[in-house]
């Protein structure tokens, strides 16, 4: 599955830095809300989460990277069996891991994410701390009724060496707007609050756009 989306129909994005990733999400708009990310400290696990909202599906783009004091660590975890070498299996098993830890409701309803697609940075980048793991994963639900609605993600992977990021993308829907997010300390755990407006509201917000 490594470097190949399935599942819903979507692949994962090519392999850039963190920084320069949410650098470009930002200047085009598409972050909504808080956004920290930053160099991060060499003994920490960076999990980066990017979270995509439509009325009858839910897309998360992880970005995990490990500093340079626990890169191996990680790559171990990948490694199952000890061969020096990450598997497309391996690869799969870890991203199934990664998104089995993490507990989504939306609406206060357990909803249980499918992993899409994973790619693992070169080998040469576990030894210096630059490589960066993505991971893509998401579900499909019936569409949700108009009105307000609230999605909280919350993240377990690795809690001891882990920080944790979460920013919503701008809807691609224009039926859903997007409304207050929230986050505990640490970032693990993350709430969105937004609506799914009904169809006449959705066509007066695009007469408004188009003026």
């Amino acid at each position: 599955m490594r470097g190949s989306g399935r599942g819903l129909g979507r692949s994962p994005r090519g392999v850039v830095t963190m920084a320069l990733a949410v650098a470009v999400a930002v200047a085009a708009g598409l972050l909504v809300g808080e956004v920290t990310v930053g160099a991060h400290r060499l003994d920490e696990y960076l999990q980066a989460a990017r979270v995509s909202v439509a009325p009858n599906r839910l897309d998360v783009d992880w970005e995990l990277g490990p500093g340079v004091a626990v890169a191996e660590r990680v790559r171990q975890m990948l490694d199952r069996d000890g061969d020096g070498r990450v598997s497309e299996a391996e690869a799969d098993a870890y991203a199934r891991r990664v998104v089995g830890e993490v507990r989504v409701e939306i609406d206060y309803q357990p909803r249980k994410l499918k992993v899409l697609g994973v790619h693992l940075p070169k080998g040469a980048d576990w030894t210096n701390g630059s490589g960066v793991i993505q991971l893509s994963a998401g579900l499909r639900f019936p569409a949700l009724a108009a009105g307000a609605h609230v999605l909280t993600l919350t993240n377990r992977h690795e809690l001891a060496m882990s920080v944790y990021q979460v920013n919503a993308l701008v809807p691609v829907s224009p039926v859903v707007r997007l409304g207050r997010q929230s986050r505990d300390e640490l970032q693990q755990g993350y709430r969105l609050e937004f609506t799914v407006l009904a169809r006449i509201g959705a066509l007066r917000l695009l007469r408004g756009r188009c003026g």
